[in-house]
């Protein structure tokens, strides 16, 4: 993982921020920012619930008692 991480952490590292893309990329509005980050922490909780739902339904399978 680390190597393949490594075109992307030079790319990080030689951050020119006048750059156009750049500057596209970071001016967006702050209330979309927020908007992604609500559906990100969404699906984390989502993902979250399951994952312990999938746990307790096998927790029979596994020879568990709870």
């Amino acid at each position: 993982m680390a190597i393949l991480a490594m075109p992307q952490l030079k790319r990080a590292w030689h951050y020119d921020p006048a750059s156009p893309e750049n500057v596209r990329y970071y001016g967006i509005a702050p209330s979309v920012k927020l908007t992604y980050a609500f559906y990100y922490l969404a699906l984390l909780a989502f993902l979250a619930m399951m994952t312990f739902g999938i746990h307790d339904m096998l927790e029979p399978l596994r020879g568990g008692t709870r």
